[in-house]
């Protein structure tokens, strides 16, 4: 699911039943929503991306489809023993740039 599908536009309806009626409809599909099916890139702004570090201690931009700066991230998999740390550069909108302690292959959640 993920999406709390569009319901009727409760300002055009005149009779009180039927606001009822699509008012409920509305709420039932919100809390069938929220209960247990939220997902990361479809409900909360975010991004999941794997890319692979080819160079120790070294800069890497890393793109993204966020247009903000201040981008955060949770290492989701990674293939081998790592740390990862904000880079020297300064991110822009749409690119961070992280370094990590060695080469490897991670995948992160960007949010």
């Amino acid at each position: 699911m993920g999406q709390i599908p569009s319901m009727v536009d409760l300002t055009t309806i005149t009779d009180t039943d039927e606001f009822m009626r699509g008012g409920s409809r509305a709420i039932e599909a919100i809390v069938d929503t929220v209960n247990g099916n939220l997902e990361f890139e479809k409900n909360i702004k975010s991004q999941i991306i794997t890319l692979t570090f080819s160079t120790a201690n070294a800069d890497q931009g890393v793109m993204h489809r966020l247009n903000k700066t201040g981008v955060m991230w949770a290492i989701v998999t990674k293939y081998s023993a790592c740390d990862i740390w904000l880079g020297t550069t300064p991110a822009t909108t749409n690119t961070i740039y992280l370094q990590c302690t060695n080469p490897v292959q991670v995948t992160l959640l960007l949010f």
